[in-house]
């Protein structure tokens, strides 16, 4: 079963021997790693929905990072001893838990795997900024209208509204009025271009 799945990671994580990836389900509410538990490796996200959870000394819990299928995440266990965060399935999902051993090996001996681990992790990094630059805009219309713009809205308006830290009736609420105003052209049900 993993030897297929291996051909759907992307470069350069399909360089890795299969040996070095097990296939984990995590149902909703099912803890994958908890803050403290000593580090196995990365995982990539095949399908689902993860949070990536910190408690504070205060006892506040704060939301690190919600994992999004085609990324990778808890790439720093790659070189910690333990999870600095908890990971919680918010629906069921479906990752690929690459080992650390594994990982790090191919970083020492393959400098073209470390520079496309590299890439992969920067890229992953914009993206990451990007969203909490989108998190930032408190007017729920000039989010989504700029959801919108950078091209976000590609499944469905609730999909969108979770990905952008909205309730789907706030979304549609401000689909609507942004289409009223002008800003965005309504192509069909669900269908908007800015």
């Amino acid at each position: 079963m993993i030897d297929s799945l291996t051909h759907s990671l992307p470069d350069p994580l399909n360089r890795l021997p299969s040996s070095a990836f097990r296939l984990r389900t995590i149902d909703r509410e099912t803890t994958l790693f908890r803050q403290g538990d000593s580090t196995r490796g990365l995982f990539f996200m095949l399908n689902g929905a993860i949070h990536l959870q910190r408690v504070t000394e205060a006892g506040h819990q704060v939301l690190v990072l919600k994992a999004v299928p085609g990324e990778t995440f808890a790439e720093a266990s790659l070189f910690h001893r333990s999870y600095h965060c908890s990971a919680v399935a918010k629906k069921s999902s479906k990752v690929i838990e690459c080992a650390k051993r594994a990982v790090i090996t191919r970083y020492r001996e393959d400098p073209d795997f470390s520079l496309a681990m590299c890439k992969r992790f920067a890229h992953q990094v914009q993206h990451t900024r990007a969203r909490l630059e989108l998190y930032s805009i408190r007017s729920a219309d000039d989010r989504v209208l700029q959801a919108v713009v950078d091209g976000m809205l590609k499944d469905s308006v609730k999909s969108l509204a979770h990905e952008i830290g909205l309730s789907p009736e706030v979304v549609y609420r401000s689909l609507a009025s942004l289409a009223k105003s002008g800003r965005i052209q309504k192509l069909g049900y669900g269908k908007y271009k800015a």
